[in-house]
């Protein structure tokens, strides 16, 4: 999958040393969640899959692995995924280096967490997404549509007038339906039907206990007292 070049050995060093660090998330330190064998060349999202990398580690990383795959479908993929690193939302036509993607990264981080946060305890659906009952106007209709010009959408998609077959769509309302045994901190162990139920039960919505359930957001257990969750 990876060339054996000095990338790879560069990528390899970055990850074993943040993994020998054992980092944690917090309000004082800010980390992003990185697969270290990306999804789209067939990384699993699991714990050994997964490492917590400071902002310009997770930038240099992704610009690294570019330099590694082998193939050109995979370097196409790996570039995607770094233009959208770079991309700088003011649409000012400048792009974001390590250093500004860091800067910028925490800055959010900060200025959006917790009850700052327009989502704090909420879901993103119905009417917990903020945006419910409004539309936008034709102006900024119009805008959205130029920004997205040139984006992988419409038959620019390459799963544009496809469909998941039957068996897919099968194993994905199975995935989501999975019973799950949830460990509380203080020893409490509670059985759920499915991982969206987790949410009614500690007050909140089942789009929140759908999260709860991805491993991208398990920054969020200890708020919720969560030790560990597994499905059955």
């Amino acid at each position: 999958m990876f060339l054996y070049n000095k990338y790879t050995k560069w990528y390899f060093s970055i990850i074993e040393s943040a993994k020998k660090q054992n980092r944690k998330r917090s309000e004082e330190l800010y980390y992003e969640n990185h697969h270290i064998i990306p999804q789209s060349l067939g990384g699993k999202r699991n714990k050994e899959n997964e490492v917590l990398l400071t902002a310009k580690e997770h930038y240099i990383c992704h610009y690294l692995l570019i330099k590694m795959v082998e193939n050109n479908e995979d370097r196409t993929k790996m570039s995607f995924g770094f233009h959208g690193m770079r991309r700088n939302p003011n649409g000012n036509g400048k792009r974001y280096n390590s250093r500004l993607y860091e800067n910028v990264k925490k800055r959010i981080s900060y200025l959006i967490s917790g009850e700052n946060n327009p989502f704090y305890g909420k879901g993103h659906f119905g009417e917990d997404n903020h945006f419910y009952g409004k539309t936008h106007k034709p102006e900024t209709k119009k805008k959205i549509s130029e920004n997205l010009t040139g984006l992988m959408i419409g038959e620019k998609n390459p799963f544009y007038g496809k469909n998941h077959s039957d068996e897919t769509k099968q194993k994905l309302r199975e995935c989501r339906s999975k019973p799950i045994e949830v460990l509380f901190t203080d020893g409490r162990i509670q059985y759920f039907p499915t991982k969206r139920s987790l949410g009614p039960y500690l007050g909140k919505s089942e789009a929140l206990g759908a999260k709860l359930n991805n491993p991208t957001y398990k920054c969020l257990w200890e708020k919720y007292n969560i030790e560990n969750i597994k499905e059955l």
